[in-house]
């Protein structure tokens, strides 16, 4: 078995594709209405993002920074950006260096 690659050793991709995964399951599962929602919280994603809370960790591949780039872009509280100047200039922003850093993964210029 070889030495891991760095992607492997990125905390923050680990926490972030796990904590993913588990909002999807919550998201496609019964409807939280019908059930508990704080206990389907618990046991799918809130402990993962309590976790990334915590640990505060670092992006520490290109993979790690992009895929948490995305997950921001992504983010409801950038929703309405068109609604906000501001909202719109931080996504613009945070869009644009995720733009350079897959640039620079791919060796495009």
């Amino acid at each position: 078995m070889g030495a891991p690659t760095p992607t492997a050793d990125d905390p923050l991709l680990r926490l972030l594709q796990r904590y993913e995964a588990q909002l999807a399951t919550f998201n496609d599962g019964p409807a939280a209405a019908e059930q508990n929602w704080h206990n389907i919280a618990e046991t799918t994603w809130s402990r993962t993002q309590d976790e990334i809370l915590k640990r505060k960790p670092e992006a520490t591949s290109a993979e790690g920074a992009l895929r948490a780039l995305d997950h921001v872009l992504k983010s409801e509280l950038l929703e309405d950006r068109t609604e906000f100047a501001d909202h719109q200039m931080i996504w613009l922003l945070i869009k644009a260096v995720r733009d350079y850093i897959a640039r620079k993964e791919t060796g495009d210029r």
